[in-house]
């Protein structure tokens, strides 16, 4: 009985690490809602996203900054059609974009972390193409 307990206390702190899609996230602490998504965390391998729905003819306007020890943190727009469209490498100055929506449907901003230690802040807004922003 005491070697079941053992065998699912290390599962659970095993999954707890790595979490259920594959991420290593430790010490993390996050804040993500519709138009943002920051965290700080002692450890982050992995990746961080968040769905967006736009229509053909607008664009998204993204900008991230991150405050890392080490490691990198990048920042990307996937595509309806899981392709990469853009990526950025966030850093201490705030580094922003725009991408142009081609095709409507549910996009994803991704926050990719390599080896990360420190914090990040992302945000987006979807504005009408029609306007020079």
């Amino acid at each position: 009985m005491r070697r079941f307990v053992m065998l699912m206390l290390t599962l659970l702190l095993a999954i707890g690490l790595v979490g259920c899609d594959g991420a290593v996230k430790i010490g993390w602490v996050s804040n993500s809602y519709p138009g943002t998504i920051k965290a700080r965390f002692r450890r982050f391998d992995g990746t961080q996203s968040q769905r967006v729905k736009a229509k053909e003819g607008e664009y998204l306007s993204l900008s991230c900054s991150a405050d890392l020890e080490r490691g990198s943190i990048s920042v990307s727009v996937v595509g309806p059609d899981k392709a990469t469209i853009s990526t950025i490498e966030a850093g201490a100055e705030e580094t922003t974009t725009r991408v142009d929506i081609t095709r409507t449907g549910t996009y994803r901003v991704v926050v990719t972390g390599e080896g990360a230690q420190g914090n990040f802040h992302v945000t987006w807004r979807i504005e009408d193409g029609s306007t020079d922003g």
